[in-house]
């Protein structure tokens, strides 16, 4: 089961206008700026991580305030096998 929270307006909506806002701001996306890189002769680099040793991957850390945890309750998992 599926609940999905709808909100409605209060104030009556005037569609013409609505209409005419959304396609003149659809209008202003379509304008291309053609701005040159300032940095198009510098080549971009970037470190890349190697990792060659695999038992640094099995070394955990721990957890602090700076971290999030997600957390999935068991009884809204749904297995579907075909």
């Amino acid at each position: 089961m599926i609940i999905i929270k709808l909100n409605f307006p209060t104030k009556p909506i005037n569609y013409n206008k609505w209409l005419e806002e959304s396609i003149k701001e659809d209008e202003e996306t379509k304008i291309i700026y053609d701005v040159e890189k300032v940095n198009k002769d510098v080549v971009f680099e970037y470190p890349i991580p190697k990792v060659d040793d695999q038992e640094t991957l099995l070394v955990e850390k721990e957890i602090d305030d700076n971290d999030f945890v997600i957390g999935i309750r068991p009884e809204f998992i749904e297995i579907n096998e075909k």
